[in-house]
């Protein structure tokens, strides 16, 4: 090999080496919440006639972007409390379990609403080099003091994150997992929450039908329902991560 190359080639492997480092980091940064307020875990009661309601958003290399992107989406989750319009198809799959797909949601609100005109107050914020979270209250015309922990642990599982029974009609819990992006998969997890909550409350199907005759299978029904209605006054009140199984678990409640 010509000598003249050596410093190239030792230089080209540590631009390589770099890049594979930078990478792994910046996944990793992508799938950590080293930090995080305990309002974002569990949301606060707030005072009759008043919403409390959380935004968050990932790493900006702008921080005005990044605080403006996680309002944006504590506006977008307010307008979910009021009014959500859901659609989706439920499908029984062999074991009796109800599975839905072909989600779609649209919050009912007019467009013109979502701008600084919303009548809301920021309440407390946590913005590190990673993530940004707010929390607001609508209306504006009251001041509250929201005890805040900094939080960077999950802790234990709390109980609701279990398998709900028949009668918990008032209750969705979304559950994702693999994600890269921390922010996509609590977004996915509150807004699946909405869906289950939509499944216990609409579902009127039988558990799967079938009749076996010497232990063969002699009639197997399999129920497909499609849904389109509306949810009011639902709030996604806790937040749960799974960071040895990497999942992600919302609970919404309707009021």
């Amino acid at each position: 090999m010509n000598k003249n190359a050596e410093p190239a080639l030792r230089l080209s492997r540590l631009f390589f080496i770099l890049i594979i480092f930078s990478i792994l980091l910046t996944t990793k940064y992508l799938l950590s919440q080293e930090v995080f307020p305990s309002w974002f875990k569990k949301l606060p009661t707030p005072p009759s006639g008043y919403r409390f309601s959380v935004g968050y958003a990932g790493k900006y290399i702008n921080k005005d972007l990044g605080k403006l992107a996680a309002l944006e989406n504590a506006l977008k989750n307010l307008y979910k409390q009021d009014s959500i319009r859901l659609k989706f198809r439920l499908e029984e799959i062999s074991d009796g379990r109800m599975r839905i797909t072909h989600p779609s949601f649209i919050i009912i609100y007019d467009s013109s609403k979502l701008n600084w005109n919303v009548d809301y107050k920021i309440v407390d914020s946590l913005y590190t080099d990673k993530s940004y979270f707010v929390l607001i209250i609508s209306p504006s015309d009251i001041n509250v003091n929201v005890a805040k922990r900094i939080l960077n642990d999950w802790e234990e599982k709390p109980d609701w994150v279990k398998l709900k029974t028949e009668k918990d009609k008032n209750i969705g819990i979304g559950i994702v997992s693999n994600y890269i992006s921390w922010v996509r998969a609590w977004q996915d997890a509150d807004d699946f929450s909405y869906f289950d909550l939509a499944k216990a409350k609409e579902l009127n199907a039988n558990s799967i039908h079938t009749k076996r005759f010497f232990g063969f299978l002699i009639e197997s029904k399999i129920i497909k329902q499609d849904f389109d209605t509306i949810l009011r006054n639902c709030v996604v009140i806790e937040r749960w991560y799974d960071k040895t199984n990497d999942i992600y678990y919302s609970l919404c409640v309707e009021y």
